[in-house]
């Protein structure tokens, strides 16, 4: 089950970034519920086997998180003191003649869904932290991420080479300019690729990190260490340079 959890995780991870970087509502809420579904399924096969979950994150590290989480949510509720209201609201109700409630945020619906995507965040980061305590899944992990922002930089070197201007279906004359990949702001493909390229460099080190030598074994020449540096590594090379 945590195998399997885990490729579901791994599948939610790098298929996020395919609708437009999930930066509309129907894919950021899609998302955040299939996070959680993960979730729960996580929790419920745990309580089952108690000894899976890893207690190495402190509680103090949850509980600021979630401090974080019920500081943004205060801001949207009507009850809190006036003095910490927006001021524009007493403004519209002195306009408008009708006794508003108002609240911290001028904005409490998008303040939610600012909210419900932080938690779906903490979710795949909680999850990933669980299913990284097993070495092979971990460097699975950084395989799948490594791999797939491959994938997106080439995708994004083809619209940029090739002068098209295009995103998907969409056209904008200012597409041409920089490599967006399967974002519609550059900076946000720019911060994905350079994790993408973290990951890479960790799949690139693990796979050229010098592997201990039993004893009495016959030294390997520098030709057949030179062939197999090359077969192993040229992959996440490739992911490096591109």
């Amino acid at each position: 089950m945590n195998t399997l959890l885990h490729k579901l995780l791994l599948l939610l991870v790098v298929l996020a970034p395919l609708p437009l970087g999930s930066n509309r509502e129907w894919s950021w809420t899609l998302c955040a519920f299939i996070a959680a579904v993960i979730a729960l399924a996580w929790a419920v096969q745990s309580m089952l086997r108690p000894q899976q979950i890893s207690t190495s994150l402190k509680p103090p590290v949850i509980m600021l998180f979630l401090a974080v989480c019920l500081w943004a949510w205060l801001q949207t509720v009507g009850w809190v003191p006036v003095g910490w209201k927006h001021p524009l609201w007493g403004l519209n109700a002195e306009v408008l003649a009708q006794n508003l409630p108002g609240s911290i945020s001028l904005a409490a619906e998008d303040s939610l869904t600012a909210i419900m995507r932080l938690l779906s965040y903490g979710l795949v980061f909680f999850l990933a932290f669980q299913f990284g305590r097993d070495r092979d899944k971990a460097l699975i992990t950084f395989k799948w991420l490594a791999f797939f922002g491959l994938l997106y930089a080439i995708y994004g070197l083809i619209i940029f080479w090739g002068g098209y201007g295009t995103l998907f279906w969409f056209f904008e004359e200012g597409f041409k300019g920089d490599v967006r990949g399967t974002f519609v702001n550059r900076n946000s493909y720019a911060t994905y690729a350079g994790l993408a390229l973290l990951c890479a460099i960790a799949v690139f080190n693990q796979q050229n990190t010098r592997r201990s030598i039993a004893a009495y074994s016959i030294p390997e020449g520098r030709e057949v260490r030179m062939v197999r540096f090359i077969l192993q590594v040229w992959k996440p090379l490739t992911a490096i340079l591109l």
